[in-house]
């Protein structure tokens, strides 16, 4: 177990901590300096500590704001007596203290150093996800630092100033797929994601070699934050109570990275998404797709598209009713997204114009498409039918957003963007949504949130995210791949 455990044991779970009686003397009475001096409890904010005279730089370690545990990547400027940080938030407001851990084991404390300022609402104060990869914010076909910091329930958090903790990967972990991995204009082929994630995951094992073998944790900035955010990409909804079968390999890595990075592979999960959710007591849950991939990684896999491969309906929703049921008793405010057509997706027209292009029959590989649409639609009715019996359970219509954003775009800045291939609203894999299509989904979140609960939380301003988004048009075109030349 982490030394670190302990510390963030009590203060997320509120618990009474003794004193460490290791604490480091200092020669000075003065304060530490924290720039800015407050902040929201979703964190991420990177504060610059200046530390007094007498305060000793060499051998700091770790630094804790409330007990939350910094990212890897601690900046210590000695001849300044300065500390850069990025901290992870809180889901307790006030003034915290300022831990500083050193080699030794002793450790330097500054008192209410630090303020975390109230959500906007009650209700955000301890938010949770789960899910799959949209949920997660999966980009370039694998989980990225950078795709979790814009999934829906990251920016919500941001806007709302309220807590939910990131499960942030070391940055990078995964190859993503990149511009130059698009085949060539104009058919601008996208590489297929089961085979990519699979190689993905395969290529950082070494990277995850400990003294004893496998070691997840290596992967993780934060191993010991608390699993509040919990969708793991490729998760069915049968998955969501009872855990990824124990014979798929990428899934249990995929689900530990996620959850439980300090569990060996050879010992069982602990818990699954859903039994977690409800043991953080969250006051607000979201899931973007939480059957999205009973019936979309057919579309994701290479060769034809066999029907008999998707979860069956009737299964989907059995699962559906016993999911929603347990987030219901959770007493949280629940919202879950609907499933937008498959078809639409970027990569599955790519593959139905492949098959017609290998010979199939260009009615038959339609009709194929049309029943996985019809499918997904009837997984849309079971999951309304089911909300439909409990108050605290509301859905978010991404289908009918997702159907009107297709045909109309969405203005960003001077530009209209779509979701579709390259269209900038949806990554490299095709699949995917971009920072700005991530931020789209968020405000599709908050407005059903807001109308719900008589809430007042911004939307994202989606002009600024586009503006350093990699995934924009422009991005892509000074990246040598030019959207317009491919179909």
């Amino acid at each position: 177990m982490s030394p670190h455990r302990p510390v963030l044991v009590c203060a997320l779970a509120a618990a009474a901590c003794a004193p460490d009686p290791t604490t480091k003397p200092t020669d000075s009475a003065s304060a530490a300096t924290v720039t800015p001096e407050s902040g929201p409890l979703s964190g991420q904010t990177t504060l610059t500590v200046a530390l007094p005279v007498g305060v000793d730089t060499d051998g700091l370690v770790d630094v804790f704001v409330d007990g939350s545990l910094s990212l890897r990547g601690l900046e210590v400027d000695a001849g300044a007596g300065q500390v850069t940080l990025l901290e992870q938030g809180s889901p307790t407001a006030g003034p915290v203290d300022l831990r500083l851990v050193y080699d030794d084991g002793t450790e330097q404390v500054f008192a209410d150093a630090y303020t975390y300022e109230p959500a906007t609402d009650p209700v955000f104060a301890r938010m949770a996800a789960f899910g799959a990869s949209i949920t997660q914010g999966v980009q370039g076909s694998v989980p990225t630092t950078r795709g979790l910091r814009v999934s829906p329930a990251a920016w919500i958090a941001r806007q709302s100033g309220g807590f939910v903790p990131l499960p942030v990967l070391v940055d990078p972990l995964f190859p993503t797929i990149e511009p130059a991995d698009i085949g060539p204009a104009p058919t601008c082929v996208v590489p297929g994601l089961s085979e990519f994630l699979g190689d993905a995951a395969l290529d950082v094992f070494g990277t995850l070699s400990g003294d004893d073998g496998l070691d997840l944790s290596l992967g993780r900035q934060d191993p010991d934050l608390p699993p509040w955010h919990v969708a793991v990409g490729g998760t069915k909804v049968g998955d969501l109570v009872d855990g990824p079968a124990s014979s798929n390999l990428t899934a249990q890595v995929l689900a530990r990275l996620v959850y439980a990075p300090n569990v060996p592979l050879e010992e069982d999960l602990p818990a699954s998404q859903l039994e977690l959710l409800v043991e953080a007591a969250p006051t607000l849950i979201i899931s973007a797709d939480m059957a999205g991939n009973d019936v979309i990684l057919p579309l994701t896999e290479a060769g034809p598209i066999e029907l008999e491969l998707l979860t069956p309906p009737e299964v989907v929703a059995e699962e559906l009713s016993r999911s929603i049921e347990l987030l219901a008793s959770s007493g949280a405010e629940v919202f879950l997204g609907t499933l937008p057509r498959p078809s639409l997706l970027p990569l599955a027209q790519d593959k139905a114009r492949r098959l017609v292009a290998d010979g199939a029959d260009e009615a038959e590989v339609q009709a194929v498409f049309d029943s996985v649409d019809a499918i997904a639609a009837g997984n849309n009715a079971a999951l309304i039918a089911e909300v439909d019996r409990y108050p605290n359970v509301h859905v978010v219509p991404l289908d009918t957003i997702t159907e009107a954003l297709l045909q109309d775009g969405v203005q960003v800045g001077d530009d209209i963007l779509y979701p579709a291939k390259l269209g900038g609203l949806v990554s490299t894999d095709g699949v995917h949504f971009s920072d700005t299509g991530y931020a789209v989904t968020a405000n599709a979140f908050i407005d059903v949130i807001n109308t719900t609960l008589g809430t007042d939380v911004p939307t994202v301003d989606l002009a600024a995210v586009a503006a350093t988004d990699p995934f924009h048009p422009d991005a892509l075109r000074a990246a040598g791949l030019d959207p317009d030349a491919c179909n």
